[in-house]
């Protein structure tokens, strides 16, 4: 029982266990909260009593961390308002959802950057990665499309393509191969059973 109770309710209240620098609350004989020196501990949920009205922590007097098991769930946002706003970067930079519950988005400077759905991934700013880009299935993803295709690719290795090339003009200072195509590094060039098509291809080499 609480040290100290209402008197109409007296397995509410709060007592000292013992315990040198904790002190407990316990509502109808639950011990409900607990406070020492460095943690307030609370066995219920933590509800604001108005919605969107309370914030916790604030602009000096931020939270250290953020913990949570399941997830964090917050609005929709737009571009120019993310729902999720990164620090100290002025107005409209962070993550938002694009289509409500369909897809995700980054913004910077109220602009929409980059956006994943369920389906593709598209960006309208550079993207750097620091590892490889690979797809999660072999020969089921593109590069492009045919109405917003890539302007230039570079490769420092080995361009390898599986089926048919299609190019509009062709320049290389090593070796280009697929499975039916190869570009030598002598400018030779050498087709077998796969087509290949080009508005403009000049060879300085034999063709066989």
């Amino acid at each position: 029982m609480p040290t100290y109770s209402w008197k109409s309710d007296t397995d509410t209240g709060w007592y000292h266990s013992g315990s040198d620098g904790q002190v407990y609350y316990m509502i109808n004989g639950g011990q409900e909260i607990v406070l020492d020196a460095s943690n307030f501990n609370i066995s219920q949920n933590f509800i604001a009593g108005t919605n969107n009205s309370f914030d916790l922590g604030g602009v000096g007097n931020a939270w250290r961390n953020i913990y949570a098991s399941t997830s964090l769930i917050v609005p929709a946002g737009t571009a120019a308002a993310p729902s999720i706003k990164i620090a100290d970067t002025g107005t409209g930079f962070g993550i938002f959802a694009p289509v409500a519950g369909y897809s995700v988005g980054i913004t910077t400077a109220g602009v929409q950057r980059f956006k994943c759905d369920v389906g593709d991934c598209t960006t309208s700013a550079d993207l750097y990665v620091s590892g490889n880009a690979n797809p999660n299935n072999n020969n089921t993803k593109d590069l492009g499309l045919t109405s917003n295709s890539w302007r230039n690719i570079y490769a420092s290795g080995t361009l390898s393509l599986g089926g048919a090339a299609t190019v509009a003009s062709l320049t290389s200072s090593g070796r280009v191969q697929s499975s039916d195509l190869l570009f030598g590094s002598t400018g030779n060039m050498l087709l077998s059973s796969e087509s290949i098509s080009a508005a403009s291809t000049t060879i300085s080499g034999a063709f066989s």
